[in-house]
């Protein structure tokens, strides 16, 4: 049956709206509550943190990661970015910059259809750019508030430029995502 729940009454069973009708019920007897899916839902989540040491060694260490999931439908939009910089003494250590977006259409759940782009760079390492371009093939194995696996099987072409050349390659990847945090 399809209700909408609208709290406990005074006994702490949980009362059901269904069809204009109030049923109250313990908790306890339900098998399964599954949420209907809204055709949009967003996340985000942004970690920003900051770290400044003096004593022998004057260091600080700044990190902003950031990942947003939009979903429209059977249209999935993900990005991320991640800014790190650290620096000891003075002396940059670290320089890391990297944004990325993909795009996937779940033509037949569990199974979708991916294209990303994504941009780097980290002067450190003398990576003035690295620019990588991905199509392919994906499957969800988990998929819910509480678990996220898949994978992606597809091909890319990747153009970097470190220090003075410049080089372009193509590649074909495999990709198991396992977002940290969200597998339980």
């Amino acid at each position: 049956m399809s209700a909408t729940l609208k709290g406990a009454n005074e006994e702490g069973e949980q009362i059901f709206v269904v069809d204009g009708n109030q049923i109250a019920a313990p908790f306890m007897q339900l098998y399964e509550l599954d949420e209907i899916d809204d055709p949009v839902d967003w996340d985000t989540y942004i970690d920003l943190s900051s770290a400044l040491n003096r004593g022998n060694t004057v260091s600080s260490n700044n990190k902003l990661a950031a990942d947003s999931t939009l979903v429209i439908g059977d249209h999935r939009h993900i990005g991320d970015l991640s800014i790190i910089r650290e620096d000891h003494d003075g002396i940059a250590a670290k320089e890391q910059d990297l944004i990325r977006y993909n795009y996937n259409w779940l033509f037949r759940d569990p199974w979708f259809f991916s294209a990303a782009v994504s941009l780097e760079r980290d002067p450190i390492r003398d990576l003035d750019r690295r620019a990588v371009v991905t199509a392919g093939m994906g499957r969800d194995i988990w998929n819910n508030p509480r678990q996220l696996l898949n994978f992606q099987l597809g091909v890319g072409v990747i153009t970097e430029k470190i220090e003075s050349s410049s080089e372009l390659k193509y590649c074909c990847a495999m990709e198991l995502k396992i977002p940290a945090g969200l597998v339980q």
